[in-house]
């Protein structure tokens, strides 16, 4: 099984390599028979400024476009704005990642599992 750096970079590289393919058609391949609640996901990997995180915005934020996640959470930007944008990633964005990547996702989950999965979510933080 691939280590997270590993499928990480193979993700950025796919999309790089197929620009014209859905986010979420990526990550679909990318993570297909993979559970991510195996993987150690780095915060900083799966932060929106990075190229990974950016590509989670584009499958799963309907809000803002991934180039607007870089752009106001960048080390500049206001601290109250960045922290406040990054509560959102982590309770909505990652959640919809966690939700849709993790064996079971969120259907009929015990709520210790929830609260793990949360916690896969909210990394970012």
């Amino acid at each position: 099984m691939p280590t997270a750096t590993e499928t990480v970079k193979f993700a950025v590289a796919l999309r790089s390599s197929h620009s014209h393919a859905p986010a979420l058609d990526v990550l679909d391949l990318v993570f297909s028979g993979v559970d991510i609640a195996t993987l150690v996901l780095d915060a900083e990997a799966t932060a929106p400024w990075t190229p990974f995180g950016q590509l989670i915005a584009e499958a799963f934020d309907r809000g803002m476009t991934p180039e607007e996640w870089v752009s106001l959470t960048r080390r500049t930007a206001d601290p109250i704005l960045v922290a406040a944008l990054l509560e959102i990633w982590g309770t909505q964005v990652m959640s919809r990642f966690a939700a849709r990547f993790c064996a079971a996702g969120d259907r009929s989950v015990p709520p210790d599992e929830k609260e793990a999965r949360r916690r896969i979510a909210v990394r970012t933080l």
